[in-house]
């Protein structure tokens, strides 16, 4: 399986972006801290995407409320496998501590966000804006020579309660 990262649904035709709506600045290269998350795993359709993640953002907000910990951040999406059929993934909430031991419903885990040098991107899109902006980043990595190796979507704070206007903020690469 080559490295994650969303995928266009089968069949789709890239749409053209609105001008400037899908522009991608140069990354920043940031160092991420590792923070303590809750996390969902699971697999989907691409048709699927919306619904599923949406889901786990639910699902998590509603775990981390009832093990008494407030969330500390915007909902995190690593993207563990992909192809033009669909994905697994990782969804994260990341929380104020680690909630305790046996306070957890069956399928969420306590864990730790992803951490380290990685190069930031910044699209400010809506979620299905997102063909042409990885367009853009496969191209400025192969321009450089780097190979990907993870990929995590931070989205908007928002995320959980307006679905409709659910945007990623920054789009997080890992390179080898």
């Amino acid at each position: 399986a080559e490295p994650a990262k969303p995928a266009a649904p089968a069949g789709a035709a890239p749409a053209a972006p609105a001008p400037g709506k899908a522009d991608v600045a140069p990354p920043e290269e940031v160092d991420l801290p590792e923070r303590p998350v809750l996390s969902v795993e699971g697999t989907g359709t691409w048709d699927q995407a919306e619904d599923k993640l949406g889901g786990a953002f639910e699902q998590l907000a509603i775990a981390a409320k009832k093990a008494g910990i407030r969330p500390a951040g915007a909902p995190l999406v690593q993207y563990v496998e992909s192809d033009d059929k669909g994905f697994s993934f990782m969804v994260m909430l990341p929380v104020d501590k680690a909630p305790a031991k046996g306070k957890l419903p069956k399928g969420i885990k306590a864990a730790v966000s992803p951490s380290g040098p990685a190069l930031r991107f910044s699209p400010s899109v809506a979620a299905d804006d997102l063909d042409e902006v990885y367009a853009r980043i496969d191209a400025y990595l192969a321009a450089k020579g780097l190979t990907l190796d993870m990929v995590v979507e931070e989205y908007g704070e928002d995320a959980i309660a307006s679905p409709e206007d659910r945007v990623v903020v920054d789009i997080y690469v890992f390179v080898e």
